[in-house]
């Protein structure tokens, strides 16, 4: 009896230190995968919006352009000025990151930081003027 009670305390050590060992290397991973998921979609918002705003400039006055982006959580704040927007995005908890997207016109707009997908019109009104707008303003 008495070494069935000592092989039952050492299994219960043995799956307590595993236990410890295991459960921080979990939190970590996971956090570092939220991080790297949260930074994949700030990746493609960018080169989505980019990329549109380089089309619409190319293809002229009068151009409309419609483009579909993913806004991550964290967003903090979007700003709209001369030839560039500058996107503030809590990823690493306390500080904020700027993203920078920059344009080949001017550009003025607005765009919504609510995460989730949303419709930008892109309008190159005279050629080096491009307006930017959420489509969740116009309704």
């Amino acid at each position: 009896m008495d070494k069935k009670a000592q092989a039952s305390t050492e299994y219960i050590f043995l799956i307590a230190i595993v236990l410890v060992v295991f459960i921080p290397v979990l939190f970590y991973s996971m956090s570092k995968v939220n991080t790297e998921i949260k930074l994949s979609k700030i990746n493609e918002m960018v080169v989505s919006l980019r990329q549109a705003i380089k089309n619409s400039y190319a293809m002229g006055p009068n151009n409309l352009e419609l483009v579909l982006i993913n806004i991550p959580s964290g967003v903090s704040s979007v700003s709209i000025s001369k030839r560039e927007i500058t996107f503030k995005i809590d990823i690493f908890g306390s500080s904020s990151s700027d993203v920078i997207i920059d344009s080949p016109a001017d550009l003025i707009g607005n765009i919504s930081i609510r995460p989730g997908t949303h419709n930008i019109l892109i309008n190159n009104t005279n050629g080096s003027l491009i307006r930017l707008t959420d489509k969740e303003f116009l309704q």
